[in-house]
């Protein structure tokens, strides 16, 4: 009986001491240290991933206007320059 009540008490203690011991300063700034890479690293899954493909997409989309603005210039700059040719070649004759 008394082997068990030894026992006993030694195991309470032993669960009871490390329970009392504070966090270091050092403990929390490790803490903080790996709470701040895991939100970093959620915030970076969750959000910047999406953000950029949607910028992505957008400049696809703005370079296809872009492609149909210049193609019409350079049909623009053919039919004044087919027409002026025309016209000089009229003049000419």
């Amino acid at each position: 009986m008394k082997t068990i009540l030894v026992l006993s008490i030694l195991f309470s203690v032993s669960i009871a001491l490390p329970v009392r011991a504070e966090l270091t300063e050092t403990d929390l700034e490790n803490i903080r240290q790996i709470f701040r890479e895991e939100w970093e690293k959620q915030i970076r899954e969750e959000w910047e991933k999406p953000i950029i493909d949607h910028i992505d997409t957008s400049f696809d989309s703005i370079h296809r206007s872009l492609d149909r603005i210049q193609m019409i210039l350079w049909i623009a700059i053919f039919v004044v320059g087919v027409a002026g040719s025309v016209n000089w070649m009229s003049i000419l004759i």
